[in-house]
């Protein structure tokens, strides 16, 4: 009863909400300055090419940035920053809505608060996925490439991934524009010259001191199928075996998916809280992935797309040999996964340590393939994404 008068007020709400929104007149922009929304998402908050780019916005003079979150706890994302932040359905930021010129989403039009283009605003769609294993069932790919189609611009990262896009989705030429993902600036920028002792203060802040770093990184069952174990296999074992090839002084930084549900062994808990050499680094914990990504030595993973994004430093990935979680077919396909393949824990713990000790060896056996591939997806690999996102986001709004 108390779910079905809750889901009632909330639909009175909204209607209450669009009819203001209708009758409220677009205030004048103040200060001469842009306004862009940026939309935050539900489980990872603000990360990604959206922080990078709002972070860059922010400081530029020409522009009035803030988010939209989707409920009230979405309020605990910003606790500790200085950034504006609205939930979607406050009445008082209806006229700061309606004046909005450009909308920054990495899910489709979800999220955003009034029907923007009614009111003849823009959209920039970034994509959260832009670079994936899976696929998409014909439905989902029809509905994300309706979203992509209705946005003013799609960012893409190749014409590689431009023309999937087009000939497999549908979506129109026109519409994306090969700019580059902003997250993936710091992992190539060539600014950062002292990129040792940049890993090193970056591992302090997160409170490591090993000399290497292995970051294991899965993806999760699709559609919440299943209480996934940690680790694959015989999660216990396998997660001693990777202790074992690792060394003493390496550390294993654990990252889940955030929508994976929590099975963790009593066996891992333990090693989580009195093995120094595992760190658990959930979204929670620390929410910028590429903040990991940077510091790590090796990634191990099964089909997560954050594998895309590790390429980019050119450092060993060990894939787990499991099935594919996916019951939609694929974006990328299987054979781009290169690097080590470990077929069980034996394996593991072998191309562990050798990952960390033989980098001559990986490079002589995938240095060829990474770079094709690296070509393939990243037609840009300059660490500038984020000013081309922001030239074509200056042109929109002009």
């Amino acid at each position: 009863m108390n779910n079905v008068i809750k889901n009632t007020l909330a639909v009175f709400r909204d209607l209450v909400f669009k009819q203001c929104v209708r009758i409220i007149n677009k205030p004048k922009n103040q200060n001469g300055r842009k306004i862009i929304g940026f939309i935050a998402g539900t489980k990872t908050g603000i990360t990604g090419s959206s922080k990078i780019l709002f972070e860059a916005l922010k400081n530029d003079a020409r522009f009035f940035v803030y988010w939209i979150y989707q409920d009230y706890n979405g309020r605990k994302n910003f606790k500790n920053t200085n950034y504006n932040a609205y939930y979607r359905r406050a009445f008082t930021k209806i006229g700061l809505f309606r004046k909005t010129n450009l909308w920054v989403t990495t899910h489709g039009s979800f999220g955003i608060p009034i029907d923007y283009e009614k009111y003849n605003q823009k959209r920039l769609e970034l994509w959260h996925g832009n670079i994936q294993f899976k696929g998409c069932l014909q439905e989902n790919k029809e509905r994300i490439a309706k979203e992509f189609n209705r946005a003013t611009t799609v960012v893409v990262s190749s014409p590689y991934l431009k023309k999937i896009y087009s000939d497999e989705w549908n979506v129109r030429k026109e519409v994306m524009k090969d700019l580059g993902q902003p997250r993936t600036d710091k992992l190539i920028n060539k600014k950062n010259i002292n990129k040792k002792n940049i890993n090193e203060e970056n591992k302090r802040k997160l409170g490591i001191g090993q000399e290497k770093v292995i970051l294991y990184a899965p993806t999760h069952e699709q559609d919440g199928k299943g209480d996934k174990q940690l680790f694959p296999w015989e999660s216990d074992v396998t997660f001693q075996k990777i202790l074992e090839g690792a060394g003493e002084n390496t550390a294993i930084l654990i990252r889940p998916h955030p929508y994976w549900k929590k099975n963790i062994s009593e066996f891992i808990k333990d090693k989580i809280e009195n093995d120094k050499r595992v760190y658990y680094m959930s979204s929670e914990i620390v929410n910028d992935t590429e903040e990991l990504l940077y510091i790590s030595d090796v990634l191990i993973t099964d089909w997560s797309s954050i594998y895309f994004d590790f390429l980019l430093l050119d450092r060993p990935t060990i894939f787990l040999d499991l099935p594919n979680p996916f019951k939609d077919n694929f974006l990328l396909k299987p054979k781009e996964r290169i690097g080590y393949l470990s077929t069980n824990e034996k394996e593991l713990k072998i191309h562990v340590n050798e990952s960390l000790h033989d980098l001559e060896e990986y490079e002589k056996n995938h240095g060829k393939d990474i770079k094709r591939l690296k070509e393939k997806l990243y037609s840009k690999l300059d660490g500038e994404s984020t000013e081309r996102c922001i030239n074509e986001i200056i042109e929109l709004v002009n």
